[in-house]
């Protein structure tokens, strides 16, 4: 099975190697590109929030005050790659992001103040909701940008009938996947395809074969790959 793979290609890389350990081939092409942003360090924070990977990728330099507080991650992967960045009191949450603020309403005292390290284009409500026990402050420290046109690669693999499946790790992802598609004609030849979403909120009504995965993480996406493959 053959399943197309459309993330930023810093995490294209670890999310083939999770298809290929499953015995999947991967067709990576990214329709998302990461772009760092400008962006100040606060002067005090109790602890950071971090709600994807993507807001630990080319960071500034970082205090050493900063690097001492402790980081909540959503889940495993933006853990790691947190600690890689150099902070060495990190937590995660193994989840969405409900389960971070879950987590961030556990650890933290009540009235503390938290960074959450942010992208441009976001959907955080649970985290913004804090800010009824904590003093939330919101950095942006990333954007994830589109293509704006459809990428040879993937118009070849579908018109010649070589993609199986899709991941989808986002509303946006998938948005930006089937508007591509309709504008170019071959919405058709991925409506065909089966579509693993991270989330419900992640599916496309453009998309019909649809499974949602049971736990918004890749290694459950790829258990409903298998089971359909299965």
């Amino acid at each position: 099975m053959r399943v197309l793979v459309t993330r930023p290609r810093e995490d294209s890389a670890r999310t083939a190697k999770a298809l290929a350990d499953r015995g999947f081939e991967a067709l990576c092409v990214p329709l998302f590109k990461h772009a760092s942003l400008p962006f100040d360090w606060p002067a005090h924070t109790d602890a950071l929030l971090a709600t994807s990977s993507n807001a630990l990728r080319g960071l500034p330099e970082i205090p050493a005050q900063i690097l001492d507080k402790p980081l909540l991650a959503v889940g495993d992967a933006t853990a790691a790659a947190a600690i890689h960045a150099g902070f060495a009191n990190v937590r995660s949450a193994d989840g969405n992001g409900e389960a971070l603020a879950a987590l961030a309403l556990r650890a933290l005292p009540q009235g503390a103040q938290l960074t959450y390290l942010a992208g441009r284009d976001r959907r955080d409500e649970a985290i913004q909701a804090l800010a009824a026990r904590h003093v939330v402050t919101t950095i942006e420290v990333y954007e994830i940008r589109a293509v704006s046109r459809l990428p040879g690669a993937l118009s070849q693999a579908l018109l010649a009938g070589e993609l199986d499946a899709a991941l989808h790790f986002s509303p946006r992802a998938s948005s930006q996947f089937a508007d591509l598609l309709e504008r170019c004609g071959l919405l058709p030849q991925a409506q065909a395809l089966l579509h693993v979403c991270i989330s419900a909120a992640a599916c496309d009504p453009r998309l019909p074969k649809t499974v949602v995965a049971t736990r918004p993480r890749l290694d459950s996406m790829l258990d409903a790959l298998s089971q359909m493959r299965a």
